[in-house]
């Protein structure tokens, strides 16, 4: 009876979902809208800045100066002890110069809203791959739709919603890992606290 009763319920429980993801992509790209200026303007920020930097750095190779390297007379030099993360001294951080170098990307920053309805998406796009699953092994054959090729998908759809070249479907993916993990720890968290 349940097999029957999935299969009855199947496409239009399909449907809802898809309709809920269309409504949780027009709230983004609301958001997306909204927030836009903002984007431009700590774009504009950011861009300035680095070309400032970018503009001290020739200024000072010009003059003779390496800005990368610290002047003895101004900075003490550090105690082999005292080097970050167990550096020898003079080492430098690997990673660093080359962010410095690179201008600063177009991007929205994740606010609140903007990570509930992308973790809204995920939940609907992972419960449309469960069902999926269900009901091809019920019918004993391969999903063609997996929970990584419908997030592949989804990830692309938010991607549009936002203006061309302000966000990119790694950003979303990095940030709804982090997102995992801040609900792990929450769940952990609140595990030991019941214990105790």
């Amino acid at each position: 009876m349940m097999k029957l009763t999935s299969r009855l319920m199947y496409s239009e429980h399909q449907k809802f979902l898809q309709q809920r993801q269309d409504a949780l992509l027009e709230e983004l790209r609301q958001i997306a809208i909204e927030d836009f200026p903002k984007a431009q303007e700590e774009y504009a920020r950011a861009q300035a800045s680095w070309e400032e930097r970018q503009k001290k750095k020739a200024e000072n190779k010009d003059e003779g100066m390496d800005v990368d390297t610290p002047s003895r007379a101004h900075s003490p030099v550090p105690a082999e002890s005292d080097a970050p993360n167990g550096k020898e001294k003079g080492e430098k951080i690997p990673g660093t110069r080359e962010r410095e170098d690179r201008p600063p990307q177009q991007r929205f920053r994740f606010t609140d809203a903007i990570k509930s309805r992308v973790w809204g998406l995920v939940h609907l796009s992972n419960e449309s791959a469960r069902l999926t699953s269900v009901m091809h092994g019920w019918d004993n054959t391969v999903p063609v739709a997996t929970e990584q090729s419908l997030r592949k998908s989804l990830y692309s759809k938010i991607t549009a919603v936002f203006p061309e070249g302000w966000m990119n479907s790694q950003t979303i993916s990095r940030e709804v890992s982090n997102m995992k993990l801040r609900l792990k720890k929450e769940v952990e968290l609140a595990g030991s606290k019941v214990e105790e």
